[in-house]
């Protein structure tokens, strides 16, 4: 009589068992096994130095004051005064700026199936070169920001993910000079932004990610630096997500 054939999956030898490893096919998991993502990531904007013919603003103005300890000398009207004529003389500078560079810690929690929130400490770096009628200084700043953002991942197949989100940033300046002068940035600024990435699975707990991001800071620092120019930030944060 005829023998059925009950091989099953567990009868084939590990050698010629099918092949799921790549990255469009990823073993069945369950469902409701969600995994919290720690991501180190740096960031910069794509695009050279920005040249500026911009004059000292009266911001950094007041900052110079600060920085000197004569700003409780002055009340608002004479620092205008005193301001305009500053560059309508000799004193009047122009600046050259870096685009902004970064590195970050990041923690990503999913809420549902395809929504997550991500939230984590981000360091930037805004480098600038002041004229000073031929006299050049470095200008540094220093940021420490906490973003919050929220994201939807629409596209996922196997090890690959597409998703976007929005959120906000909060950054506070750390430490800011102008070649030996040192200023004090008290304000904290912010920004609203949205973003698109892409992710791919390159291990079972590691993933390689590249995520385009648009940025709209809405605040000023006292000193003229590239974000006062442009507002509208357009920068790449690229790095591995770990799962935990």
């Amino acid at each position: 009589q005829p023998v059925l054939n009950n091989t099953s999956d567990r009868d084939i030898p590990p050698d010629e068992e099918p092949q799921r490893d790549n990255w469009w096919t990823e073993d069945p998991a369950p469902k409701n096994k969600r995994h919290v993502k720690v991501g180190l990531k740096a960031s910069a904007s794509p695009v050279s130095r920005a040249t500026s013919n911009m004059l000292v603003t009266q911001m950094e103005y007041r900052a110079v004051l600060k920085s000197n300890n004569y700003i409780n000398n002055f009340t608002d009207s004479e620092i205008k005064f005193a301001y305009s004529n500053f560059i309508s003389g000799p004193n009047s500078a122009s600046y050259s700026h870096d685009l902004p560079v970064g590195l970050g810690i990041a923690l990503n929690l999913p809420l549902a199936d395809r929504f997550s929130i991500e939230t984590g400490l981000n360091f930037t770096y805004l480098h600038s070169i002041e004229d000073n009628n031929g006299s050049l200084s470095d200008q540094r700043l220093h940021f420490a920001g906490i973003p919050l953002r929220a994201s939807y991942a629409f596209i996922r197949k196997g090890k690959f993910s597409i998703y976007a989100g929005a959120g906000a940033s909060l950054e506070k300046c750390l430490k800011a000079s102008i070649g030996s002068r040192i200023f004090d940035e008290k304000r904290l600024q912010w920004a609203g932004e949205t973003f698109a990435g892409a992710e791919l699975k390159l291990w079972k707990s590691t993933s390689l990610y590249f995520q385009p991001t648009v940025s709209y800071w809405f605040t000023d620092t006292d000193l003229v630096t590239y974000r006062t120019e442009n507002p509208l930030v357009f920068s790449v944060d690229a790095g591995l997500r770990f799962h935990l």
